[in-house]
Order: structure tokens, then C-alpha cells, then sequence
């Protein structure tokens, strides 16, 4: 049977690569419908996407996260919980499409553009159920059911919308193609969790319903606030500013937001760990130790990224943008600074979730996206792009001190652990590394600074024996025989 800490690892790594391969599928596709669909309609189908999540969050309503937590600790039968979500899910479904086709009634726009809104919507809410039985693969840590899930409809979605462009069927073509891979991933969700864990047990006890969409109700409102949080400093650049300016921003906040499944993978796989540790099944310094270990590993898994793209930013934006975007490079190095906070706060996220402080967590957020507005507001008429990086970093910095706070008053410590100058010190290594050999072309330094920073790790032994012993685990016997040698 598998130790805690390699079930961790596993789940992680199923889920990283799961997250690799779904973003790269996703992206080609946005390159060739960009081009072959062309600006106008690309446009539009930017707004639908924008409109589509904004309203997708009253659906999912926080209620994967809850469905983890009660699950994680058996508080409930998966059946029970699987029927009341279907439910509640339901309703919110339906209240949602009304709200847009009240909307579509009061938009000005060609026939076209509403089908296309209406169809974009209402795939979102089918990806919405899909995420909340994910959540139930999640509780019970089997990450090769969501695994498959998503590489069924990614690559559904890539072959029908593909296939869709080239034989010219447009803009209609590609959201119908995509509808279609949304419902069938929902199908296939839906088969494999009613066939391996539970099936749906309706109850007319509406009471558990309404106290299971109070406890989402915290979720769904950092959900919406966080929306807000993310959008509001490209949203008053654009008020504020030039449009030359918003695209530079933009262009930099791209690779912000690209590294963000990273954290998000390894807290949904720890997040069951932490939340059986806190709910019963064993003592709380387990909990502090296990949040320790996050913060670790998300920083070893942050530093190296955010030196890379910080040391050689302006020839990454040559790279990938070409030179006219090469303003955004200065906004490109700052938000790295960001990134790794947001890392330690993914950590924090899951502390605080299994401690049962998601109030709290909902207070911090609120402050958060009060002072972002606030100081985007301040910043961004005198410095322009270069204020708004300046304050996602404030706003990120301000939130992890608050969370850090509240999490100390429950431990009577930090959850930063004691192993975490190792890891700097091999950041340390990477920037010296990165400063010398900057002229080489990007592309070429990627590998040699990889080893750089992990031949630093395990020289300054940064990783315990235990931790190394977890990882040998999870390689398939031949690869160990071929490293070893047969019978070692």
C-alpha cells in the first residue's frame, strides 16, 4: 500500500501532465482558429469565452470543493452527496441560461453572434457538472479517472474543431465542434463515476441541500471575487491608458497566468491529505508538517520559473512576441516576483480550506481585490503598465501576509518549514548561471539550466532520503533496472 506522501506525488504528477498536455491541445487550437477565423470573429469568440466562464461560476458555485472536503473525511455516502449536487447543480443550470437568454435579449447584435454566445454558455455549464464530479475522482485520489476525463474531451475537442476550420465551417463550425466535445466529456465523467465509486441517491430532504449550498457559498463568492481580482488591472489599463499599453500588460500577464495549473495541481492532490488529517483521522501537527511540505515543494517548483523568465525576459518576449512588444518585458520581470507569491498562496489555500477557514479565506480575498482596485487606480495614471505589475505584486504580497496570519493563530507557527534556504541558494546558482550564458538563444538554455538547478538541489541534498525514496517508488521497474542494473 502507498505511503501518504507517495500517493502526493503520484496524483500530482498525473495531474501535471494531464494539465501539460490539455494546455498544449488547448493552445494549437487557439493559434489556428485565430488565424483562420480571423479578427472580428476571433473577437467574438473571446467575449463569448470572457461572458461564458463569468456566469459559469454560479454553477460550479464552489461546490467541488466541498464535495472534496466531505468526501475526504466520509462525512457523508458518495451517493447521497452525488444526488444533492446533481440537484442543486441542476437549478443553478437552469437559472443561469435564463439569465443569458435575458441578457442576448437585451444585446445589440447579429443572429450569428447570439447563437454563438448561447452555444459557448451553455457548454460551459456542461463543463461545469464535469468539474464537480471531477472533484469526487479528487476525494478518493484516484487523478487517472479526471486524467482521463480531460485527455478524452481535449482531444475530442481538438480533432471535431480542428476538423470543423479546415473544411470551412467557421465560427459556427468551431463552437458546435466544441459544445460537442464539452456534453461527451460530461458523459464520460459522469459513466465512470457512477460505474467506479457511486451512484446518484436523490433525496427530497431539502434542509441538507440548503446546508450543503451554504457551505459552498464562500467558494463561490472567492470564485466570482477573484474573477474580478484577476481582470481589474487589464480592464482600467484599457480605461485609463493606451491600448498599445494594455497589449504590452497583457502580453506579460499571459505568461503569469500560463504556470498557474502548476500550484493548482499539487493542492488538489494534497487538499484530501490535509483535510482527513484535520478532520479526525489524525493529529494536527500532521496538518502543520504536510503544509510545510507544500510551501516547499511549490517553491522548488516556482523558483526556477519565475528566475528564468525574470533573468531572461526580453529575449523570451523577442522570442514570442517580437520587438514591438518589447515594453512589456520590464512588466514581464516583475510579475515573476508575483508568481511566487502566488505559489505560497496556492499553499495557504489549501491550509486554510482544511481548516475550515474558508471565511476567513473569503475575508482576505475581499481585502485583496479592494486594495488591488484601489491601487491600480493610483498607480496606473502615473506609471502606466509598469504600476499595474507593481501592484499585483502588493496585492499578492498583502494577501499572504493575511493568510499567514490567520494560519499562525491556529498552529502557533508558521507553516514555511525549516528546509527552505536549500532550494533558495539553488536559485542562487540558477541566476548566476542564467546571467553568464543570457546571449545564447533561449531555446538552447532551457535543458543546461534545468541541470544547473537540479544537480544544485541534490548537491546541497535538498531533498530528505524520504523524499527521494518516493520518487524512486513511482518509477516503473525497468527504468530502475536500467539505472541500477538487474537484481540491485
Amino acid at each position: 500500500m502507498q505511503s501518504t506522501g507517495a500517493r502526493v506525488i503520484k496524483n500530482t504528477g498525473i495531474l501535471i501532465a494531464t494539465e501539460l498536455i490539455s494546455r498544449a491541445l488547448g493552445f494549437g487550437v487557439l493559434l489556428v482558429a485565430a488565424r483562420l477565423l480571423g479578427a472580428a470573429n476571433f473577437g467574438v469568440l473571446a467575449f463569448a469565452y470572457s461572458l461564458s466562464e463569468l456566469l459559469s461560476i454560479a454553477v460550479v458555485f464552489g461546490l467541488d470543493t466541498v464535495v472534496v472536503r466531505t468526501i475526504a473525511r466520509d462525512a457523508e455516502s458518495p451517493s447521497v452527496v452525488l444526488g444533492r449536487l446533481i440537484v442543486i447543480q441542476s437549478v443553478l443550470a437552469l437559472a443561469v441560461m435564463l439569465l443569458i437568454g435575458m441578457l442576448l435579449a437585451q444585446f445589440e447584435a447579429d443572429g450569428t453572434k447570439r447563437a454563438v454566445i448561447l452555444i459557448v454558455a451553455s457548454g460551459y455549464v456542461a463543463y461545469s457538472f464535469t468539474m464537480t464530479f471531477n472533484a469526487f475522482f479528487r476525494a478518493h485520489q484516484l487523478m487517472s479517472y479526471e486524467a482521463t476525463v480531460r485527455l478524452v474531451f481535449g482531444l475530442l475537442r481538438t480533432v471535431l474543431v480542428m476538423s470543423a476550420l479546415m473544411l470551412g465551417h467557421g465560427l459556427f463550425g468551431y463552437v458546435v465542434s466544441e459544445w460537442t466535445a464539452y456534453v461527451v466529456g460530461l458523459v464520460v465523467s459522469f459513466v465512470i463515476l457512477s460505474r467506479r465509486i457511486a451512484k446518484p441517491a436523490f433525496s427530497a430532504a431539502l434542509k441538507s441541500h440548503w446546508h450543503f449550498v451554504r457551505d459552498a457559498a464562500p467558494f463561490a463568492a472567492m470564485s466570482g471575487l477573484v474573477t474580478i481580482y484577476v481582470g481589474s488591472d487589464t480592464v482600467l489599463l484599457s480605461l485609463l491608458t493606451s491600448d498599445e499599453m494594455t497589449g504590452w500588460y497583457a502580453a506579460a500577464t499571459k505568461f503569469f497566468f500560463l504556470f498557474s495549473f502548476l500550484p493548482k495541481a499539487v493542492i488538489a492532490a494534497v487538499l484530501p491529505v490535509m483535510a482527513r488529517q484535520y478532520g479526525g483521522h489524525g493529529p494536527q501537527d500532521q496538518l502543520l508538517e504536510t503544509s510545510r511540505q507544500t510551501f516547499r515543494m511549490l517553491l522548488i517548483i516556482g523558483l526556477p520559473i519565475a528566475i528564468g523568465i525574470a533573468v531572461l525576459a526580453e529575449p523570451i518576449v523577442l522570442l514570442v512576441y517580437g520587438e514591438s512588444f518589447l515594453p512589456a518585458a520590464p512588466v514581464l520581470r516583475i510579475l515573476m516576483v508575483a508568481l511566487l507569491l502566488g505559489f505560497a498562496n496556492w499553499a495557504c489555500d489549501s491550509t486554510l480550506i482544511a481548516l475550515n477557514k474558508e471565511r476567513s479565506l473569503l475575508r482576505i480575498v475581499v481585502v485583496g481585490v479592494g486594495f488591488n482596485i484601489a491601487s491600480n487606480l493610483l498607480a496606473i495614471p502615473f506609471f502606466g503598465h509598469i504600476g499595474a505589475a507593481m501592484t499585483t505584486v502588493a496585492s499578492e504580497g498583502l494577501v499572504l501576509l493575511c493568510k499567514l496570519i490567520v494560519i499562525s493563530r491556529v498552529f502557533d507557527a508558521l507553516p514555511l518549514g525549516r528546509n527552505l534556504v536549500k532550494p533558495i541558494v539553488s536559485g542562487a546558482i540558477l541566476v548566476v548561471f542564467l546571467v553568464i550564458g543570457r546571449s545564447l538563444p533561449v531555446l538552447l538554455l532551457i535543458i543546461p539550466a534545468a541541470a544547473v538547478y537540479i544537480g544544485s538541489l541534490l548537491l546541497l541534498r535538498a531533498f530528505s532520503a524520504t523524499e527521494l525514496r518516493l520518487v524512486w517508488m513511482l518509477l516503473p521497474l525497468r527504468r530502475q533496472e536500467r539505472l541500477t542494473g538487474p537484481g540491485q
